[in-house]
């Protein structure tokens, strides 16, 4: 059985005293059951530790996340927080479309001012996906906002997923 230690420089001391991992804040170190225990490199910003099945069985990699919204019967003033996120995000990429009737324009605002695009996106009832954006880098602590600029027919509602990683 493997394990893991985790040491924040606090609740580890044991294991400090030990020589089982080292006295630096933030080491991790994994080892067979009564083998030596290897330290891990410090993670990259933005990476998460995850579980593989090769070496060690940790690595850092990049992990996405979505946020959805659905709007219903959007309006042309529709000013609405999607969320806020308390740490720096990057959004890689935004999938939109209408259910029934014609279109709405809109832009995804954040950081406080910040739209997503230079020119608003038109969502119709067909699905599409973005990848590409004039400033995709969201501040901590600022919501990320859908704000409709035009609403063409009646459509029933504007789906809205946006994905990310952290910073």
């Amino acid at each position: 059985m493997a394990k893991l230690i985790i040491d924040d420089g606090i609740f580890n001391k044991e294991a400090v005293a030990k020589g089982q991992i080292s006295q630096n804040a933030g080491d991790i170190s994994i080892g067979g059951a009564g083998g030596a225990l290897t330290r891990l490199p410090i993670g990259t910003a933005g990476k998460v530790l995850t579980v593989n099945a090769v070496a060690n069985g940790l690595e850092y990699k990049t992990v996405e996340f979505t946020k959805s919204i659905i709007v219903e019967s959007p309006l042309v003033t529709d000013d609405i927080g999607i969320w806020e996120p308390g740490v720096e995000i990057t959004i890689t990429k935004v999938v939109y479309r209408v259910t029934s009737a014609t279109s709405v324009t809109f832009n995804i605002n954040h950081s406080g001012g910040t739209d997503l695009w230079v020119s608003d996106k038109v969502a119709s009832t067909t699905r599409t996906s973005v990848t590409s954006f004039t400033d995709a880098t969201c501040t901590a602590n600022n919501y990320i906002r859908f704000q409709a600029s035009a609403v063409s027919g009646t459509p029933s509602s504007i789906e809205i997923t946006i994905t990310y990683t952290f910073n």
